[in-house]
């Protein structure tokens, strides 16, 4: 039962990982280069966030081309997405300290149900 246990808290610790991971993806070097020729950073932030949005979310890589404001192409290879390793790491470790303290808690309450009728 324990082991049951342990393995279902550790599948979904990896699935709220990829979910995180995928949903806090960054943008790699290509994509970092076209929205470098951008004069002010809310403009660089707001082109990212738009391409994020128009992909979905288990996929990497983008489709729209980067065209700046004088309406010139600036990178045909659109660049992609990364897997941001970071936010999966931290939401699994996150996610497997929550779930054992949760099931250290009660079992330190059964603990002392159990007990108390002894220390009378």
């Amino acid at each position: 039962m324990k082991i049951l246990k342990l393995i279902s808290v550790m599948f979904f610790a990896l699935i709220v990982g990829v979910l995180f991971g995928y949903y806090y993806k960054k943008p790699d070097a290509m994509m970092l280069r076209g929205v470098s020729n951008q004069k002010t950073e809310w403009k660089k932030d707001l082109f990212i966030e738009s391409l994020r949005s128009e992909t979905k979310l288990f996929e990497l890589k983008t489709s729209k081309p980067f065209i700046g404001e004088d309406g010139k192409q600036y990178f045909t290879s659109h660049g992609n997405f990364l897997f941001n390793w970071l936010a999966f790491s931290e939401s699994v470790i996150g996610f497997l300290l929550f779930c054992f303290i949760i099931f250290k808690t009660r079992m330190i309450d059964a603990l002392k149900l159990k007990v108390k009728p002894y220390l009378k």
